[in-house]
């Protein structure tokens, strides 16, 4: 058992692959649930080219989910067109951005040489799949998303939940030096035309409102993280989910 106080994303998928044996490594969450028997099979399939070391799989909400929430997964992971695969590489930052190292653990699967090769996933604050991703990218490799492959799995965040949250990203983008490749702005925006023209014609002008002072603090909570050595301690290890690490 890994104690609260010690547990890290990177670290404790890390301890798991070191002892696993397979040629294929699959992580998944403990909230995230199967939506049919052939979640495996549709995620370990992009990783026939030998040219893809990663895949992960499409997420929706379950009941009780906020229409917000509900967009947030339908916006992060559509259900492209004709339900092809997407593969992203160094090819792709020109057009997406930083979106190019999007990629998700909520239900990943990675080819166990290339992740041995690559070092596992850094130990850092929060997005330890994506940093990964985005050395994966680097090094030349591809990385599929996957929108057969579907897991039922997402939260109903408070709006200070949501400022923590995106501090930790935040964070992690700068700690990681990812902002050096790809700038994450065009992304936010496009979130919220998207969500406000969504959000606008299911829900009304009432929750049009509570959009905009949900994201409000996404953003804040976002740009305090990239100036995080800025802050004060006690500022610092309030806004974090995990304040030891600072």
């Amino acid at each position: 058992m890994i104690p609260a106080t010690e547990f890290n994303h990177g670290l404790t998928r890390n301890l798991a692959a070191g002892v696993a044996r397979g040629d294929v490594l699959v992580f998944m969450t403990q909230d995230a649930v199967p939506s049919d028997d052939m979640l495996i099979a549709h995620l370990l399939a992009p990783l026939e080219d030998a040219t893809v070391a990663a895949s992960y799989a499409r997420q929706v909400c379950g009941k009780g989910a906020s229409p917000l929430e509900r967009f947030c997964r339908q916006f992060n992971y559509p259900l492209t067109e004709g339900a092809r695969v997407q593969l992203k590489d160094s090819d792709a930052l020109p057009l997406m951005g930083i979106k190019t190292f999007f990629f998700s653990n909520v239900c990943s699967a990675i080819k166990r040489g290339v992740f041995l090769e690559m070092g596992g996933f850094a130990e850092t604050l929060m997005n330890e799949d994506m940093v990964f991703a985005a050395a994966l990218i680097r090094s030349g490799y591809k990385v599929a998303y996957q929108p057969r492959a579907v897991v039922i799995h997402c939260h109903n965040y408070s709006v200070i939940e949501q400022l923590r949250r995106h501090f930790d990203i935040g964070v992690s983008l700068r700690d990681n030096a990812l902002l050096a490749y790809a700038r994450p702005h065009g992304e936010g925006k496009r979130f919220i035309k998207a969500g406000a023209r969504h959000l606008l014609k299911e829900e009304g002008l009432y929750y049009l409102g509570y959009f905009f002072i949900d994201t409000l603090f996404r953003y804040a909570g976002y740009s305090l993280g990239l100036r995080h050595a800025l802050l004060p301690g006690k500022l610092k290890r309030w806004l974090a989910n995990k304040p030891s690490y600072f």
